[in-house]
């Protein structure tokens, strides 16, 4: 599973099975601006290009 950090914040969401969500006051939603990209205990990092095309074709 591959979580992301929204853009402007460091308020992490979750990517699995082609949704795109961010958690906020108990409830998942889709929220496609993203800056970055961690999963389990690797640092955060830039989403990567090919990243960013599959989250576009997901949009």
């Amino acid at each position: 599973m591959r979580y992301y950090i929204l853009k402007d914040t460091d308020e992490p969401i979750r990517y699995e099975d082609g949704k795109i969500e961010v958690w906020r006051d108990g409830a998942w939603r889709n929220s496609p601006e993203l800056s970055g990209v961690f999963s389990g205990d690797e640092p955060i990092r830039n989403v990567t290009e090919a990243e960013r095309k599959e989250i576009e074709q997901l949009g």
